[in-house]
């Protein structure tokens, strides 16, 4: 979707439609009632979101397709072999602080899946 910006003409691109329908209609689906749980269900709707966007970029042969970043450990698994090829390129530190953030945060995670039976 080029949307005037950066010099791009301002078009619709029916891929981008799709996937915005898509992250709504999960978005409406029934939402948990514990807060813990809202903040679970944000993470794995903003997860699968950007996994399916990685897709998006290695199906449409985009150029601009970004490399490993922070919880790309615990997502990698889900994106195309191209992704995890760059992973396995970085230096064993970068790997080590990425596989650490990512573990923490699923801590956190099963942390606020479980606090409201707790209290």
């Amino acid at each position: 979707m080029g949307g005037g910006l950066f010099g791009t003409p301002l078009y619709l691109n029916p891929k981008c439609l799709v996937f915005s329908a898509f992250v709504l209609a999960v978005y409406w689906l029934p939402h948990a009632k514990a807060y813990p749980h809202k903040i679970v269900a944000a993470f794995l709707l903003a997860t699968l979101a950007y996994v399916l966007l990685a897709w998006y970029d290695y199906i449409y042969s985009c150029t601009d397709q970004l490399g490993p970043t922070l919880l790309g450990w615990m997502s990698m698994f889900f994106k195309p072999k191209s992704y995890r090829d760059k992973f396995d390129e970085l230096p064993v530190t970068y790997k080590k602080i990425v596989r650490t953030f990512d573990v923490a945060i699923l801590l956190v995670l099963l942390v606020l899946v479980f606090i409201p039976y707790v209290y």
